[in-house]
């Protein structure tokens, strides 16, 4: 069955699931059990009249810093810059200066860094729905990515002598550095499995 074959409401419950998993891979985000284990029945049963995208928005909180929160707006109309500045007259400053669009497909995919830059006080996240219907870590051509914190990644600089400018570098726009949220001079540490090889580590640097 071809996207546009399926049901609204099913192709949301995928992007729901996906941006649940997302949160929990990122770390720190409190997301419950339920909703991560969450059926798609139970998910009908939740929006007894039907389900659209405004009753999806969400809003999670960091455990060691409430503050930093993100929410989530899944857009239903075109995204433009008067949609998203509505969006974000919505979100309470004291719990969250993070956050994410999900935005229909036929809107024009904007340019994250582009708002980023031109409202500095806030960390903006856009996706296309059709980006988050299936989770890319969970493809097993993806290796496994962690992001590293202040702490180690000071002590991987120290241990192996090198500068930042030393590393490989992962671009802020790759889809698993978008997966995984990450900001410019991040380091993801990436561990892959070869039959010839073994395991094998390597770090990439977000620019």
């Amino acid at each position: 069955m071809a996207d546009d074959e399926v049901p609204l409401s099913k192709r949301l419950y995928w992007i729901r699931h996906t941006v649940f998993e997302m949160l929990t891979d990122r770390g720190g985000y409190v997301i419950a059990d339920s909703d991560l284990n969450e059926t798609y029945q139970q998910f009908l049963d939740r929006f007894t009249g039907g389900v659209t995208r405004v009753q999806l928005h969400l809003v999670f909180s960091r455990r060691d810093d409430p503050s930093d929160g993100i929410y989530i707006f899944f857009v239903e109309e075109e995204f433009r810059k008067n949609i998203m500045e509505a969006y974000l007259r919505k979100v309470d400053r004291e719990k969250a200066t993070r956050v994410l669009f999900v935005i229909p497909d036929t809107s024009r995919l904007v340019s994250a860094q582009s708002i980023n830059e031109q409202y500095p006080d806030w960390h903006v996240e856009i996706f296309l729905e059709k980006e988050l219907l299936v989770n890319i870590t969970k493809n097993e051509m993806v290796p496994q990515y962690e992001l590293l914190n202040e702490d180690m990644k000071e002590a991987l600089l120290e241990f192996y002598k090198a500068k930042e400018t030393q590393l490989p570098r992962i671009l802020l726009h790759d889809p698993i550095a978008r997966y995984y949220g990450i900001s410019r001079g991040d380091v993801m540490k990436i561990t892959r499995q070869s039959q010839t090889a073994g395991t094998y580590v390597t770090y990439r640097i977000a620019v």
